[in-house]
């Protein structure tokens, strides 16, 4: 797979690690890309005792490569085996 640029592929396998990452999943509208950011790394579970809430992880949706400014869903479209797979670290929402 030929990535779209070096920056992007490294925030890809930072999926899951404190700081900011790229996660890719495939849903009905086609690929969708996120940019996420983490507080802590995906395996801490421990409690914090804070006064008040902060946000432990942020995502939002990318259209663009934010380094290279390549269409990201038209320019990975024929890579799609090779790029999903990190969706594990998606927010998960409880929506009871």
């Amino acid at each position: 797979m030929k990535w779209c640029c070096e920056r992007f592929n490294n925030l890809f396998s930072e999926a899951g690690e404190r700081g900011f990452a790229i996660l890719v999943e495939k849903n009905t509208f086609g690929l969708t890309f996120l940019i996420q950011c983490r507080s802590v790394k995906e395996i801490s579970d421990k409690p914090l005792n804070l006064n008040q809430p902060i946000s432990l992880v942020s995502e939002t949706g990318i259209l663009y490569c934010p380094w290279c400014g390549v269409r990201l869903e038209k320019y990975y479209k024929n890579y799609q085996n090779d790029i999903l797979g990190n969706q594990k670290y998606r927010i998960k929402h409880d929506l009871k």
